[in-house]
């Protein structure tokens, strides 16, 4: 069946899929009409990226199959999938680095007989859908020289391409600073209007409220029901996880106790004299736009950035300079924002992921015990909800959500005074991060201090005691929690106001 002939409504009918005794999809069964957008909302391990490798020919189903228009689909491997006009927008943003822009929005496009790539007649449409979007980086740079937001863009925009009539958009923007999430709306709705289909996963509840025509949730494979796309985010979360959610953020207890660690006036390649405490039992939160000095500040303060000027004081120890070892040794645990790139060996087991660390160090149970770590890591493993059948199964294995999990809980096993936090949520639906939400109160009960940075906005707020905001990688304000306002914050992260 040629790209002309992939017409809609597009049915998912009966699919199931496992993975040895793992029932990843049972029965899932939906229908997709043309110029619509359907959100799927599950928790991290539901089954939503099965089912969407399903649907990009990635993977086969045990059973069930997909029919367009009434006629089947025989979707055996990716290109067939990309012939028919399915373009799959992946969260960890497949491109090839040191191809253009251009060529990276041709891949997967209709060759002729002699393997050439046709010219497509909506390549000027998607260039001028990106310049209005505010892309002005040009089609000849290498996409791997754009930033992590232009990335996205791009991949998107390509659904606008000739061929293509159905795009699958997961966690869109999971990367993205809130100005920017507005740009990737915008083009949403143009995708739709143009007559495509979106199928949108996000764990952004008001997002897919803004874009979507139905949301479906998706839990342990099944799919459990659908919701108008106004409904209130209690009534999703509680769909979603099967399971009360009275609060997503802890209510905020005045406990503050000694300062564990005081930044005074640092300087690096990317923040000028920056100072703060966190104290024993806080959250600090650090925002402001991307590129505002967030990650250079942490990387400073974990002994992975030189310090230019200025020191950092942990307990009663001041630094000048120090690495990696020595932040450590102080009582620092780190969590980054790419747990693939800086957190995982995808190919080893949880267990061996979690304990690498206290293994390291082996300071936090005096005298090295192997068993002691591995008791240690299956504890974590039960409070923080990581869905496994056990900690000797592979990391590769586990949903982004619970790939998070394992990775805050190997920053847990040294049992540090101060943990850092990168985005420790993206990509992380709503039912892990109420875990994780829990699990940082009660590490703030038992007296650590929590240094957050991440750019979701009610996050910031809703999690943090007090909350620094950057601008151009200086201090735009320092304020209390209970003093703060998203149009107060929005203001400091632009430059427009100082507290």
């Amino acid at each position: 069946m040629g790209v002309e002939n992939l017409l809609f409504p597009l049915k998912i009918e009966g699919v199931a899929k496992s993975f040895g005794a793992v029932k990843a999809l049972r029965d899932v069964s939906f229908e997709i009409a043309a110029g619509t957008c359907v959100a799927l909302l599950g928790e991290n391990g539901a089954g939503k990226s099965t089912l969407m490798r399903v649907l990009a020919g990635a993977i086969q189903p045990d059973r069930g199959r997909l029919l367009a228009n009434g006629k089947a689909l025989n979707i055996r491997n990716a290109k067939q999938s990309r012939s028919l006009g399915i373009h799959l927008c992946h969260q960890e943003l497949q491109v090839v680095p040191r191809m253009t822009v251009r060529e990276n929005l041709e891949l997967g496009g209709e060759r002729t007989v002699l393997g050439f790539l046709k010219p497509d007649p909506a390549m000027e449409h998607i260039v001028r859908e990106l310049e209005s979007m505010g892309f002005s980086a040009g089609m000849d740079i290498p996409i791997g020289d754009l930033s992590i937001a232009e990335r996205q863009l791009v991949l998107i925009a390509k659904g606008l391409s000739t061929h293509t009539k159905l795009i699958i958009l997961d966690e869109p923007t999971a990367a993205l600073a809130p100005n920017e999430v507005e740009k990737v709306m915008r083009l949403v709705r143009r995708l739709v209007s143009t007559g495509r289909s979106v199928i949108y996963i996000s764990h952004r509840l008001d997002e897919v409220s803004q874009v979507a025509d139905r949301v479906l949730v998706l839990r342990d494979g099944e799919i459990i029901g659908e919701l108008p796309p106004d409904a209130s985010e209690q009534k999703v979360v509680e769909m979603m996880v099967g399971r009360e959610i009275s609060n997503l953020y802890p209510e905020h207890a005045d406990v503050r106790g000694e300062v564990l660690l005081k930044v005074d006036g640092i300087s690096t390649k990317s923040v000028a004299d920056v100072s703060l405490e966190v104290h024993a039992g806080e959250i600090v939160g650090v925002g402001g736009l991307v590129g505002a000095g967030q990650q250079s500040l942490a990387a400073a303060i974990y002994g992975r950035q030189a310090i230019n000027a200025g020191s950092i004081s942990i307990g009663d120890k001041v630094f000048r300079e120090h690495g990696i070892e020595s932040a450590v040794a102080a009582g620092i645990g780190y969590v980054g924002e790419d747990r693939r790139r800086e957190g995982l060996a995808i190919n080893q087991s949880i267990g061996d992921n979690i304990t690498l660390a206290g293994l390291r160090t082996g300071h936090s149970f005096g005298f090295l015990h192997k068993r002691a770590l591995d008791r240690a890591a299956a504890r974590l493993v039960s409070e923080l909800r990581v869905k496994c059948a056990s900690i000797d199964q592979s990391v590769g294995e586990l949903s982004g959500g619970n790939q998070q999990k394992v990775v805050l809980a190997r920053a847990l096993i040294t049992n540090p005074r101060i943990l850092i936090l990168l985005e420790p949520t993206r990509g992380v639906d709503v039912g892990a991060r109420a875990d994780i939400y829990a699990l940082l109160k009660s590490l703030t009960n038992a007296g650590l201090g929590i240094l957050l940075v991440t750019s979701d906005l009610a996050e910031l707020m809703g999690l943090s005691d007090r909350i620094l905001m950057l601008y151009r990688g200086r201090v735009a304000g320092d304020v209390a929690r209970s003093a703060a306002t998203p149009e107060m914050l929005g203001a400091m992260a632009t430059g427009q106001g100082r507290h």
